[in-house]
């Protein structure tokens, strides 16, 4: 069984996890290891992507997957929690937890203020407002590779706009990363963005609505399996 790694496509979980933990491999925030939004899909309308620079490192339970926050609501976005699907490829969905972005925003802010406060006023010239901003994780096993699955709930705000500021939260987050190639695709009926980084790893993102889903599969047809279990 193969786990395969996740490379980020929220990058305002991946700054916070680079500025609180001060590098690029799997970050705690002591000791919280924080996931990896595999920035974590639903049809996504049609808007250009810009060539983006997404973090290059792997976080192996996704934004997601089954970790533990020591003093961090866990079930902080039950909606969301309920958004995940139940099974996928007839395996069931797994270690299923939603978290209050604005913890992390916080707990960033009382050690590096000044890179907190650059990821704040991104996400809200963007429209998005962090104190209601959520994500959640969850696994799941297709065609028996171990995936993190993650989603990004900005309520009440079409969840393109986390998209749409990648680029700015790439310099908050890894100024010298090299930028990934992104394409639009068709994938299981939804319309996807894949996200492909320089080690050749591919991150799918889908929006529905006010919720970002993000995974890593080992091809589109294992993708498939994940978006057509997606809302």
């Amino acid at each position: 069984m193969q786990t395969l790694p996740v490379r980020s496509g929220l990058l305002l979980v991946a700054a916070l996890a680079v500025a609180a933990c001060g590098g690029t491999s799997t970050p705690t925030v002591p000791p919280v290891t924080l996931p990896s939004i595999a920035i974590p899909s639903i049809a996504i309308p049609s808007f250009a992507i810009p060539s983006i620079a997404l973090p290059s490192f792997a976080l192996p339970s996704g934004l997601g997957g089954s970790f533990a926050i020591p003093s961090f609501n866990t079930n902080a976005d039950p909606a969301l929690a309920a958004m995940f699907p139940q099974t996928i490829g007839g395996q069931p969905v797994t270690s299923v937890q939603t978290y209050s972005y604005a913890e992390f925003l916080a707990l960033l802010a009382s050690g590096d203020p000044t890179t907190a406060q650059a990821i704040e006023s991104t996400l809200t010239s963007a429209g998005v407002d962090p104190t209601t901003l959520t994500f959640g994780t969850a696994d799941a096993t297709v065609n028996q590779d171990n995936l993190h699955i993650s989603a990004v709930h900005t309520p009440g705000v079409d969840a393109t706009r986390i998209l749409n500021v990648f680029p700015q939260l790439q310099q908050v987050s890894n100024p010298g990363a090299s930028p990934p190639t992104v394409e639009q695709a068709n994938i299981g009926g939804k319309s996807v963005a894949k996200v492909t980084d320089s080690t050749g790893s591919i991150t799918y993102a889908y929006t529905k609505n006010d919720v970002l889903w993000t995974f890593g599969a080992s091809d589109d047809t294992e993708a498939a399996t994940v978006l057509q279990a997606l809302p």
